[in-house]
């Protein structure tokens, strides 16, 4: 009859397991879009390689042809046509290498989204991630409905629901009991034998109640242990909590350091990009005049590769120092939206 809030206490602790279930669910599915993400952006690096190596391939079978051209002529020696194969072979085999790259990330993008591999056309941010100029992106912290956080922060409520149920479990208990019966019988109080069948019809009604109250002498002692061994639980889940808040202040520190050291790279990479194209194609000049060696000439062609893919690789991590900006702060899914 009363229990002293015990099936509250009860309904609140089943209403915490609840918020804990969802909040691992929500949790997983965070961490599930955060690497969806991320192989996003290595796809989208890759592409951009990809394209780098078809130009470098381009580049080398010029070179080929020209010197082929000056070899059967007379101009230049045989080594420098074996030479410049040797390179050309070389840039081929990088390009397919990362083509099988660009294959397999397809795959692993395919089994975290369910979209076949074939249907994959990654071309959202394009523009974005080639251009000159940086999208402004701000995530201010967000602790209150990150997933990473919330989810010690429902699992900190458990036991505090915990330490309410213990409690109400041991109070004392309030019964109302109660029991009626009847009974028939075909012999009568002044032993008068009827037939069997009146004794199937009720001919006396009984009842009883009563109030009980229960409690444990004892529960004192268990409900101390018990309270005990709550109290150090709900101090350990506290202090994974905390851990998790310094664990991600920690990595937007890390992301803003990272933004910081990228946008400076980035501002003299286009640069050291057009230089190298620059030098490339006087090289390519001098070489057919003869007045540089082909070492001089491959040099220049790798130079300018290098810089088209450090370009490539700092603006894929620009693009991930964002997304673990955004990540930390509980901000993921606005920047996934604002990429789209």
């Amino acid at each position: 009859m009363v229990n002293f809030g015990l099936n509250s206490a009860k309904l609140k602790n089943a209403e915490a397991y609840t918020g804990l279930e969802q909040a691992d669910m929500d949790r997983e599915s965070y961490l599930l879009q955060l690497e969806v993400a991320r192989n996003y952006f290595n796809l989208l690096r890759i592409q951009y390689k990809l394209e780098a190596d078809k130009q470098n391939v381009n580049r080398y079978d010029s070179i080929f042809k020209v010197i082929h051209a000056l070899t059967a002529s007379g101009i230049k020696a045989g080594s420098d046509s074996s030479l410049a194969k040797a390179e050309l072979s070389r840039a081929r085999i990088t390009y397919n290498q990362t083509f099988g790259s660009l294959n397999q990330v397809k795959v692993q993008l395919s089994y975290l989204t369910g979209i076949p591999a074939a249907s994959l056309n990654i071309d959202s941010v394009a523009g974005s991630f080639n251009s000159k100029e940086l999208p402004v992106l701000i995530f201010p912290a967000d602790t209150i409905n990150n997933p990473l956080v919330d989810y010690y922060t429902k699992k900190n409520n458990i036991f505090l629901t915990n330490q309410t149920l213990i409690r109400k479990s041991y109070s004392p208990k309030i019964l109302l009991a109660g029991g009626t019966w009847v009974r028939g019988s075909s012999i009568q109080y002044n032993d008068d034998y009827k037939s069997l069948a009146t004794g199937l019809g009720y001919q006396r009604f009984n009842y009883a109640a009563g109030i009980a109250v229960t409690y444990n002498l004892f529960n004192s002692l268990y409900k101390k242990d018990k309270l005990a061994i709550n109290r150090f639980q709900s101090q350990a889940s506290g202090y994974e909590l905390e851990q998790q808040k310094l664990a991600l202040s920690l990595a937007s520190s890390q992301a803003d350091n990272a933004l910081q050291t990228n946008e400076a790279n980035l501002a003299e990479l286009p640069v050291q990009l057009q230089s190298a194209t620059e030098t490339y194609h006087q090289k390519l000049a001098q070489y057919k005049a003869g007045i540089i060696s082909l070492i001089d000439l491959t040099n220049a062609s790798f130079v300018l590769y290098r810089s088209q893919t450090d370009y490539i690789e700092t603006k894929n991590d620009w693009w991930l120092a964002q997304l673990d900006k955004a990540a930390a702060t509980g901000n993921l899914v606005i920047f996934i939206q604002s990429i789209k």
